[in-house]
């Protein structure tokens, strides 16, 4: 606010990580839940069976494909440059204590862009088993 990049006659910060600059701490969320259903068979003839299991795994990395593509296309607004860029720094000095070998601009894209994560994955009744119904949640 003193410098002018925010405009307000106060501003309160419920985060403790500090008020010496402003960032991003979370982007939203949005959670999908996906079903599949299949057939079931004996694992040791799985041509009789159709596995619920690898229409997810088909669908998780068409997700991934597109949530990519969405990201390629993002045009972020000059009011948010400077805040996803405090962010990264933020994030990098934090992840630096942790010995991850990140960029800063590692934590641009990330911060600067819809985020994929695909969570839980829930399904299986044995081993031997094409499974038949598999759900899975991602944010």
């Amino acid at each position: 606010m003193r410098d002018g990049v925010l405009i307000g006659d106060a501003a309160i910060v419920a985060e403790p990580s500090g008020g010496f600059r402003y960032y991003i701490g979370e982007k939203g969320l949005c959670q999908v839940k996906l079903v599949a259903v299949g057939r079931p068979a004996h694992g040791s003839l799985p041509i009789l069976g159709d596995n619920a299991i690898m229409k997810l795994v088909r669908a998780i990395n068409k997700a991934e494909e597109l949530i990519n593509e969405f990201n390629r296309g993002i045009k972020l607004p000059s009011e948010l440059i400077d805040a996803i860029k405090n962010s990264a720094e933020v994030y990098l000095e934090a992840s630096r204590a942790s010995g991850l070998n990140l960029t800063l601009s590692d934590f641009e894209r990330v911060v600067g862009t819809v985020s994929f994560n695909p969570g839980v994955v829930r399904g299986g009744s044995k081993i031997n088993m094409v499974l038949i119904t598999q759900s899975l949640n991602w944010t």
